[in-house]
């Protein structure tokens, strides 16, 4: 896809992604989990997203989780906050979720 090709709400993205990202691992994280965990079943486990959430510090999940956590109240659906934090405590730092 050519970047001309890319419509507002795609670049609208992207410059989040890369804003996040130059912000903070955890916001970067927290960001992409959001993003594969609405993708559901669908998501790739093997793209780019998710080795980028695979190949990150346990620290900077654990620091994800916790921005979730502060951010929860602010979300008009605060379970897709908790299904997020499931999904990251799930996939990538392997642990049981009750």
């Amino acid at each position: 896809m050519k970047c001309h090709e890319i419509d507002q709400d795609e670049r609208e993205l992207i410059n989040a992604i890369q804003d996040a990202e130059q912000r903070s691992s955890a916001e970067y994280i927290s960001l992409i989990a959001m993003m594969l965990y609405f993708q559901g079943i669908e998501a790739e486990r093997h793209g780019i997203l998710w080795e980028s959430l695979e190949n990150s510090a346990r620290e900077d999940l654990k620091r994800a989780i916790t921005l979730l956590q502060d951010v929860r109240g602010r979300f008009s659906s605060p379970e897709d906050i908790d299904g997020t934090i499931c999904f990251i405590c799930r996939e990538f730092l392997h642990e049981e979720v009750a």
